[in-house]
């Protein structure tokens, strides 16, 4: 009986350190394509969250938040930032005008509930364009710098709606 429990726990022991060698190898392996792809990702909503923005000169102020220029003088920012959703992180990438104006909004990466929060990207980011901060969410007739909720994710509209806010913060106070 002693015997038979050791022998089970040694099996055991034996698989788990194996899993665990195989998975730490699969993460080892693919952890510097998985690293270019999320930096292919992110250069291509930059470009997409800056819309029409002509420039000459692209800055990386730091890993998070990159200026552009135009004959010396600034035109606009991309920032990537991230907060707390519903049921998860949501990361975003948010173009923005000389003026801090809204030029675009990608959602990078999320755990909304799917078939509600999922919506975001294509609901909440577009009325984001051509507004200035600070938003606020309304449930129906937004107007100016308000945002409308999508129905049944309110909290996941107010996440991003806090996000793009403190987005432009931190532009602003560069």
């Amino acid at each position: 009986m002693k015997n038979e429990m050791i022998r089970n726990s040694l099996i055991l022991f034996i698989l788990t350190a194996t899993v665990a060698l195989l998975l730490g190898t699969a993460n080892y392996l693919t952890k510097d394509i998985i690293a270019e792809l999320n930096a292919k990702k992110a250069a291509q909503s930059r470009e997409m969250v800056l819309g029409n923005l002509e420039y000459d000169t692209k800055l990386e102020i730091n890993e998070n938040l990159w200026e552009y220029e135009k004959d010396g003088e600034i035109v606009g920012y991309a920032v990537m930032v991230g907060g707390v959703g519903y049921s998860g992180t949501i990361r975003l990438m948010i173009g923005l005008d000389k003026e801090l104006r809204v030029l675009g909004v990608d959602i990078l990466e999320h755990t909304e509930t799917p078939g509600l929060g999922a919506k975001a990207q294509a609901e909440v980011s577009p009325q984001f364009i051509g507004k200035e901060s600070p938003f606020s969410v309304v449930k129906a007739n937004a107007k100016n710098s308000e945002i409308q909720a999508i129905t049944g994710a309110t909290i996941t509209t107010r996440a991003i709606v806090d996000i793009v806010n403190s987005a432009i913060n931190l532009v602003a106070s560069d």
